[in-house]
């Protein structure tokens, strides 16, 4: 996906360890390895919480709550729900 498109975060491949990334009727495979290593700009904060989701993903087999997101980032609601967005997740 070229550009600057807003995408959604759909699935987590954890054998694979990648993730999904859809925008209409396109979609991408990106290794979680690029995303952490660079490969998009993210804050400490949006590292952080994408690290918590695959992690959770991965030992839990779902996906963590917005409360329990909110537990391990020890952030608040509106900041959880900021950086959510801001990854295109859709909650």
């Amino acid at each position: 996906m070229k550009g600057n498109k807003v995408t959604t975060v759909t699935k987590f491949d954890t054998q694979l360890k990648q993730i999904k990334l859809e925008f209409e009727s396109e979609y991408e495979w990106i290794k979680f390895d690029d995303i952490v290593g660079g490969f998009v700009m993210l804050t400490d904060l949006e590292r952080k919480v994408l690290q918590i989701l695959y992690n959770f993903s991965h030992s839990k087999r779902r996906m963590p709550t917005i409360p329990e997101l909110e537990i391990k980032t020890g952030k608040d609601d509106k900041t959880v729900r900021s950086v959510l967005n801001g990854l295109g997740y859709i909650y």
